[in-house]
């Protein structure tokens, strides 16, 4: 979700997805080492290349009307 959240502020990002090997499959992780083991480039069952500026937006949007709202309630008990 934070990619698609930078992509959708800054789009010119967008040229610098590329595509990404499928993600290790998540399971129990033991250790630091088991983890870098299982997962080398850091991924835990993410695709970040799926990420785009449209799912970005959608997200600040919500995100914005989530917390006017809540700002509103706030204001309206002081």
């Amino acid at each position: 979700s934070e990619i698609a959240v930078t992509l959708a502020v800054e789009p010119s990002l967008q040229i610098k997805q590329r595509s990404l090997p499928d993600p290790a499959p998540s399971g129990p992780i033991h250790s630091p080492e088991d983890f870098r083991r299982r997962h080398p480039d850091g991924r835990m069952g993410s695709h970040p290349s799926l990420a785009t500026a449209d799912h970005g937006r959608s997200l600040l949007e919500t995100a914005a009307a989530a917390l006017s709202e809540d700002l509103q309630r706030f204001l309206s008990e002081a």
